[in-house]
């Protein structure tokens, strides 16, 4: 049974940097879906905050891992220090995520291991969106909207709908 990994933020791959770029690329995506939970803006990269109970959801899509490993990329980047827990910036946990289609699956994410006290939620619990309606303030290399017309184009063509 292969593993999954739900991504929301700088792991998606039209916002995935290049010291991981290469580890993204090999993730099989399998399509989108919600984790209950609250997302808030950290500045630089999006933080999740796990809740069964929420009403609250956080979007983002589900990619199977490939056989090799790239958990060691991955937790490095999003700091995750297997012998620390405690003091990681982001802890990886399974999660049950609702694809679009319905379906339930576990899947792994990467929680962020801070008080989020001060952090502005993200009411819409999509990171993507979040950046396009700040496009106009947001420095960034590219543009936000572009990002999200790339990742509705990318979604499309997987999901064979061109």
């Amino acid at each position: 049974m292969s593993e999954h990994l739900f991504t929301y933020g700088t792991l998606l791959p039209e916002r995935a940097p290049r010291c991981v770029a290469d580890a993204v690329r090999k993730l099989r995506y399998i399509g989108r879906a919600f984790a209950r939970g609250r997302l808030y803006d950290l500045g630089d990269y999006p933080g999740a905050a796990l809740d069964a109970a929420s009403p609250l959801r956080i979007a983002g899509r589900v990619f199977a891992l490939p056989g090799e490993d790239v958990w060691e990329t991955l937790d490095a980047y999003e700091g995750v220090d297997p012998q620390d827990r405690e003091n990681s910036l982001f802890v990886r946990e399974q999660t049950a995520v609702a694809l679009e289609d319905g379906r339930q699956l576990s899947c792994w994410i990467y929680v962020y291991n801070r008080d989020v006290s001060s952090a502005k939620l993200i009411a819409s619990g999509d990171y993507l969106n979040h950046l396009a309606a700040q496009a106009p303030s947001y420095h960034h290399d590219r543009s936000t909207q572009r990002y999200r017309d790339e990742a509705n184009r990318s979604d499309a063509a997987r999901d064979g709908r061109s």
